[in-house]
């Protein structure tokens, strides 16, 4: 079983912009870091309602095009927020 070193949530308003608190709509950002091989994955999650419903899963050896272009449906702030985190 790998180690996780840390966990980490970034909220988003439905515009992703983010937002301290989480939202009843929006969108919530998991960040997971694994230490042993340097991988950084972010599940991302839309709330409705104080509701979390998974969307899809991204991780740092991803191609960013690729990201982008699965997320095209989402707001741009998002998106944003989703490649910074996985700097």
């Amino acid at each position: 079983m790998e180690s996780i070193l840390a966990r980490n949530v970034k909220y988003t308003d439905e515009n992703g912009f983010e937002t301290k608190e989480k939202p009843c709509k929006g969108f919530a950002i998991y960040t997971t870091i694994i230490p042993t091989n340097s991988i950084k994955e972010v599940s991302l999650f839309k709330i409705d309602g104080c509701k979390e419903q998974y969307l899809k899963s991204f991780d740092n050896t991803d191609d960013k095009m690729s990201i982008v272009t699965e997320m095209e449906h989402l707001p741009q702030g998002l998106v944003n927020v989703v490649l910074q985190t996985l700097k």
